[in-house]
Protein backbone atom coordinates (compact mmCIF):
# COMPACT_ATOMS: atom_id res chain seq x y z
CA UNK A 1 0.00 0.00 0.00
CA UNK A 2 1.08 3.69 -1.13
CA UNK A 3 0.18 6.93 -0.16
CA UNK A 4 -1.31 8.53 -3.36
CA UNK A 5 -0.54 12.29 -2.58
CA UNK A 6 2.85 14.25 -0.82
CA UNK A 7 3.28 12.81 3.03
CA UNK A 8 3.46 16.74 3.29
CA UNK A 9 0.13 17.57 2.00
CA UNK A 10 -1.24 14.88 3.79
CA UNK A 11 -0.23 15.99 7.71
CA UNK A 12 -1.22 19.14 7.08
CA UNK A 13 -4.97 17.82 5.93
CA UNK A 14 -4.34 15.67 9.26
CA UNK A 15 -4.06 18.23 10.84
CA UNK A 16 -6.92 21.07 9.60
CA UNK A 17 -9.16 17.68 10.87
CA UNK A 18 -7.75 17.61 14.13
CA UNK A 19 -8.17 20.58 14.81
CA UNK A 20 -11.83 21.02 13.15
CA UNK A 21 -12.05 18.38 15.89
CA UNK A 22 -10.93 20.54 18.71
CA UNK A 23 -13.11 23.46 17.51
CA UNK A 24 -16.52 21.56 17.75
CA UNK A 25 -14.98 19.97 21.36
CA UNK A 26 -14.55 23.21 22.83
CA UNK A 27 -18.53 23.73 23.05
CA UNK A 28 -18.52 20.61 25.16
CA UNK A 29 -16.20 22.76 27.77
CA UNK A 30 -18.40 25.59 27.36
CA UNK A 31 -21.04 25.12 29.88
CA UNK A 32 -22.70 28.77 29.60
CA UNK A 33 -23.33 27.76 25.64
CA UNK A 34 -26.44 26.19 24.42
CA UNK A 35 -25.82 23.66 22.05
CA UNK A 36 -28.36 22.45 19.51
CA UNK A 37 -28.27 18.29 19.38
CA UNK A 38 -29.12 18.15 16.02
CA UNK A 39 -26.47 20.84 14.77
CA UNK A 40 -23.83 19.31 16.86
CA UNK A 41 -24.94 15.59 15.70
CA UNK A 42 -24.53 17.01 11.81
CA UNK A 43 -21.16 18.53 12.45
CA UNK A 44 -19.96 15.34 13.59
CA UNK A 45 -20.96 13.31 11.12
CA UNK A 46 -19.45 15.36 8.64
CA UNK A 47 -16.40 15.86 10.01
CA UNK A 48 -16.43 12.00 10.21
CA UNK A 49 -17.42 11.53 6.79
CA UNK A 50 -14.87 13.28 5.93
CA UNK A 51 -11.79 11.84 7.27
CA UNK A 52 -13.11 8.84 6.33
CA UNK A 53 -13.37 9.82 2.80
CA UNK A 54 -10.16 10.90 3.18
CA UNK A 55 -8.36 8.27 4.64
CA UNK A 56 -9.94 6.03 1.66
CA UNK A 57 -8.98 8.07 -1.33
CA UNK A 58 -5.28 9.10 0.04
CA UNK A 59 -3.97 5.59 -0.47
CA UNK A 60 -3.83 3.32 -3.53
CA UNK A 61 -6.01 0.92 -1.69
CA UNK A 62 -9.54 2.19 -0.80
CA UNK A 63 -10.70 -0.37 1.77
CA UNK A 64 -7.48 -0.09 3.54
CA UNK A 65 -6.55 -0.61 7.40
CA UNK A 66 -6.69 2.94 8.66
CA UNK A 67 -9.53 3.82 6.76
CA UNK A 68 -10.94 0.75 7.96
CA UNK A 69 -10.08 1.38 11.56
CA UNK A 70 -11.27 4.69 11.75
CA UNK A 71 -14.35 4.41 10.75
CA UNK A 72 -14.80 1.22 13.11
CA UNK A 73 -13.60 3.75 16.40
CA UNK A 74 -16.31 3.81 18.58
CA UNK A 75 -16.62 4.65 22.39
CA UNK A 76 -18.35 2.16 24.82
CA UNK A 77 -21.27 4.11 24.95
CA UNK A 78 -22.15 3.35 21.69
CA UNK A 79 -23.52 0.00 22.71
CA UNK A 80 -26.12 1.36 25.28
CA UNK A 81 -28.90 2.47 23.17
CA UNK A 82 -29.58 5.74 23.73
CA UNK A 83 -33.22 6.95 21.80
CA UNK A 84 -35.05 7.05 25.21
CA UNK A 85 -32.42 9.20 26.70
CA UNK A 86 -32.14 12.92 28.07
CA UNK A 87 -31.19 15.31 25.38
CA UNK A 88 -27.82 16.29 28.04
CA UNK A 89 -26.98 12.67 27.53
CA UNK A 90 -27.49 12.22 23.43
CA UNK A 91 -25.40 15.04 23.02
CA UNK A 92 -22.92 13.73 25.49
CA UNK A 93 -22.89 10.39 23.81
CA UNK A 94 -21.92 12.56 19.98
CA UNK A 95 -19.11 14.27 22.07
CA UNK A 96 -17.90 11.06 22.95
CA UNK A 97 -17.84 9.51 20.00
CA UNK A 98 -16.02 12.43 18.38
CA UNK A 99 -13.29 12.33 20.74
CA UNK A 100 -12.97 8.26 20.16
CA UNK A 101 -12.98 9.20 16.42
CA UNK A 102 -9.88 12.07 16.87
CA UNK A 103 -8.10 9.78 18.75
CA UNK A 104 -8.02 7.76 16.40
CA UNK A 105 -7.38 10.16 13.33
CA UNK A 106 -4.28 10.77 15.88
CA UNK A 107 -3.09 7.39 16.12
CA UNK A 108 -3.09 6.74 12.63
CA UNK A 109 -1.08 9.51 11.90
CA UNK A 110 1.36 8.96 14.27
CA UNK A 111 1.47 5.38 13.29
CA UNK A 112 1.98 6.42 9.19
CA UNK A 113 4.91 8.53 10.15
CA UNK A 114 6.98 5.85 10.87
CA UNK A 115 6.14 3.96 7.66
CA UNK A 116 8.56 4.59 5.22
CA UNK A 117 7.86 2.71 2.56
CA UNK A 118 4.23 4.02 2.60
CA UNK A 119 4.57 7.47 2.87
CA UNK A 120 8.20 8.04 1.16
CA UNK A 121 7.88 4.91 -1.04
CA UNK A 122 9.71 6.77 -4.05
CA UNK A 123 12.89 6.79 -2.03
CA UNK A 124 12.97 3.32 0.08
CA UNK A 125 15.07 0.72 -1.22
CA UNK A 126 12.86 -2.38 -0.95
CA UNK A 127 15.37 -4.47 -2.54
CA UNK A 128 17.60 -4.07 0.53
CA UNK A 129 15.05 -4.19 3.14
CA UNK A 130 13.85 -7.77 1.67
CA UNK A 131 17.42 -9.14 2.76
CA UNK A 132 17.72 -7.23 6.19
CA UNK A 133 19.29 -9.51 8.76
CA UNK A 134 17.31 -10.27 11.98
CA UNK A 135 19.35 -7.68 13.81
CA UNK A 136 18.69 -4.92 11.31
CA UNK A 137 14.79 -5.70 11.46
CA UNK A 138 14.72 -5.27 15.34
CA UNK A 139 16.88 -2.02 15.60
CA UNK A 140 14.52 -0.97 12.64
CA UNK A 141 11.25 -1.46 14.88
CA UNK A 142 13.38 -0.11 18.07
CA UNK A 143 14.28 2.81 15.98
CA UNK A 144 10.94 3.24 14.74
CA UNK A 145 9.15 2.83 17.95
CA UNK A 146 11.92 5.19 19.37
CA UNK A 147 10.76 7.74 17.14
CA UNK A 148 7.41 7.78 18.47
CA UNK A 149 8.01 8.62 21.45
CA UNK A 150 4.71 7.77 23.50
CA UNK A 151 3.15 5.40 25.84
CA UNK A 152 0.58 4.18 22.86
CA UNK A 153 1.11 0.29 21.78
CA UNK A 154 1.68 0.05 18.04
CA UNK A 155 0.97 -3.02 15.83
CA UNK A 156 4.54 -4.62 14.82
CA UNK A 157 3.17 -5.86 11.37
CA UNK A 158 2.02 -2.37 10.29
CA UNK A 159 5.04 -1.10 11.62
CA UNK A 160 7.18 -3.77 9.29
CA UNK A 161 5.21 -3.95 6.30
CA UNK A 162 5.21 -0.16 6.09
CA UNK A 163 8.81 0.05 6.27
CA UNK A 164 8.51 -3.00 3.54
CA UNK A 165 9.77 -5.61 5.96
CA UNK A 166 8.02 -8.97 4.86
CA UNK A 167 8.63 -11.77 7.19
CA UNK A 168 7.81 -15.67 5.54
CA UNK A 169 5.29 -16.58 8.30
CA UNK A 170 3.43 -15.75 11.11
CA UNK A 171 5.77 -17.84 13.38
CA UNK A 172 8.88 -15.72 12.50
CA UNK A 173 7.44 -12.69 13.71
CA UNK A 174 6.00 -14.26 16.58
CA UNK A 175 9.87 -15.58 18.02
CA UNK A 176 11.30 -12.41 16.51
CA UNK A 177 8.97 -10.43 19.43
CA UNK A 178 9.31 -12.68 21.60
CA UNK A 179 13.25 -12.34 21.51
CA UNK A 180 12.75 -8.87 21.86
CA UNK A 181 10.27 -9.12 25.00
CA UNK A 182 13.31 -11.45 26.03
CA UNK A 183 15.62 -8.79 26.10
CA UNK A 184 13.38 -6.37 27.75
CA UNK A 185 13.06 -3.70 25.17
CA UNK A 186 9.31 -4.09 24.55
CA UNK A 187 6.26 -4.30 26.13
CA UNK A 188 3.68 -6.99 24.02
CA UNK A 189 -0.36 -6.99 24.04
CA UNK A 190 -0.41 -10.57 21.86
CA UNK A 191 -3.99 -11.09 20.10
CA UNK A 192 -4.56 -11.44 16.51
CA UNK A 193 -2.71 -8.29 15.64
CA UNK A 194 0.44 -8.04 18.21
CA UNK A 195 0.55 -4.58 19.54
CA UNK A 196 4.27 -3.20 20.87
CA UNK A 197 5.13 -0.55 22.99
CA UNK A 198 9.04 0.66 23.55
CA UNK A 199 10.23 0.11 26.98
CA UNK A 200 12.30 2.01 29.36
CA UNK A 201 15.21 -0.25 28.70
CA UNK A 202 14.75 -0.25 24.75
CA UNK A 203 14.72 3.49 25.05
CA UNK A 204 18.20 3.41 27.10
CA UNK A 205 19.00 0.37 24.35
CA UNK A 206 18.85 3.09 21.25
CA UNK A 207 20.37 6.02 23.03
CA UNK A 208 23.33 3.59 23.97
CA UNK A 209 23.58 2.99 20.56
CA UNK A 210 23.91 6.73 19.59
CA UNK A 211 27.04 6.55 21.68
CA UNK A 212 30.35 5.05 20.65
CA UNK A 213 33.68 5.47 20.01
CA UNK A 214 34.83 6.32 16.96
CA UNK A 215 38.09 4.45 16.99
CA UNK A 216 36.27 1.75 16.32
CA UNK A 217 35.39 2.30 13.18
CA UNK A 218 36.69 -0.58 10.83
CA UNK A 219 38.55 0.65 7.91
CA UNK A 220 38.64 -2.52 6.07
CA UNK A 221 34.78 -1.40 5.33
CA UNK A 222 34.46 0.13 1.98
CA UNK A 223 32.29 3.30 3.21
CA UNK A 224 31.96 7.00 2.94
CA UNK A 225 35.86 8.42 3.68
CA UNK A 226 36.50 11.27 6.17
CA UNK A 227 32.73 11.00 7.85
CA UNK A 228 33.73 13.42 10.88
CA UNK A 229 34.96 16.12 8.18
CA UNK A 230 31.75 15.66 6.33
CA UNK A 231 30.07 16.16 9.56
CA UNK A 232 32.03 19.05 10.73
CA UNK A 233 31.79 20.53 7.13
CA UNK A 234 27.69 20.31 7.32
CA UNK A 235 27.81 21.64 10.61
CA UNK A 236 29.33 24.56 9.54
CA UNK A 237 26.95 24.87 6.59
CA UNK A 238 23.56 23.61 7.41
CA UNK A 239 22.65 26.99 9.21
CA UNK A 240 20.60 28.30 6.14
CA UNK A 241 18.77 24.85 4.82
CA UNK A 242 17.49 23.38 8.40
CA UNK A 243 16.01 24.71 11.49
CA UNK A 244 16.76 21.34 13.54
CA UNK A 245 20.57 21.98 13.28
CA UNK A 246 21.33 19.89 16.31
CA UNK A 247 18.90 17.44 15.96
CA UNK A 248 20.36 16.43 12.43
CA UNK A 249 24.06 16.66 13.40
CA UNK A 250 23.42 14.26 16.45
CA UNK A 251 21.56 11.62 13.87
CA UNK A 252 24.50 11.95 11.59
CA UNK A 253 27.20 11.64 14.19
CA UNK A 254 25.27 8.48 15.18
CA UNK A 255 25.73 6.26 11.85
CA UNK A 256 29.54 6.76 12.48
CA UNK A 257 28.79 3.86 15.01
CA UNK A 258 27.51 1.76 12.20
CA UNK A 259 31.02 1.75 9.89
CA UNK A 260 31.88 -1.65 12.29
CA UNK A 261 28.77 -3.06 11.64
CA UNK A 262 27.37 -2.51 7.95
CA UNK A 263 28.64 -2.99 4.10
CA UNK A 264 28.16 0.20 2.08
CA UNK A 265 24.89 -0.82 1.03
CA UNK A 266 23.66 -1.22 4.07
CA UNK A 267 24.94 2.18 5.75
CA UNK A 268 23.78 4.06 2.86
CA UNK A 269 20.26 2.41 3.15
CA UNK A 270 20.19 3.38 7.19
CA UNK A 271 21.58 7.16 6.27
CA UNK A 272 18.20 7.83 3.71
CA UNK A 273 16.31 6.23 6.50
CA UNK A 274 17.68 8.73 8.85
CA UNK A 275 16.84 11.44 6.40
CA UNK A 276 13.17 10.21 5.47
CA UNK A 277 12.46 10.67 9.09
CA UNK A 278 13.85 14.14 9.56
CA UNK A 279 12.21 15.30 6.59
CA UNK A 280 9.08 14.06 7.74
CA UNK A 281 9.37 15.28 10.86
CA UNK A 282 9.71 18.72 9.08
CA UNK A 283 13.18 18.93 10.38
CA UNK A 284 15.00 19.18 7.10
CA UNK A 285 13.52 19.64 3.27
CA UNK A 286 14.15 17.73 0.50
CA UNK A 287 16.78 20.22 -0.62
CA UNK A 288 18.61 19.17 2.57
CA UNK A 289 18.29 15.96 2.23
CA UNK A 290 19.25 15.54 -1.27
CA UNK A 291 22.34 18.29 -0.27
CA UNK A 292 23.45 16.11 2.80
CA UNK A 293 22.85 12.81 1.23
CA UNK A 294 25.62 13.84 -1.86
CA UNK A 295 27.66 15.30 0.97
CA UNK A 296 28.07 11.99 3.01
CA UNK A 297 28.18 9.22 0.03
CA UNK A 298 28.77 11.20 -3.04
CA UNK A 299 25.95 9.71 -4.64
CA UNK A 300 22.39 11.81 -6.45
CA UNK A 301 19.73 10.94 -3.91
CA UNK A 302 17.17 10.11 -6.97
CA UNK A 303 13.40 9.65 -6.72
CA UNK A 304 12.31 12.26 -4.09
Amino acid sequence: MKLLIKWKNFKIQMHKYLNSADEILILAQNKSSIINYEEILHRVNTWSHSCHMYLKKSFDTVNNEFAQSFYAAKPYGSYIKTENKEKESKISHVFDELKTKRKQLEYIYRLLSVCDAIIQADIVDTETRKIYSKKEIIDLILDKLYFLSDNVYYPIQTILRGNGIILSNPEELLNMVKAIEKEGYIRVIYSRVINVQLSYKGKEYIENKRHFNLSETNQGVELPLDIEFQIEELNKDIDHTCLGKNLLIRELVDLKSLHAKSNRTTWTEILKRKLVDLQSAHVINKDAMKKIYYSMTKEELKHI
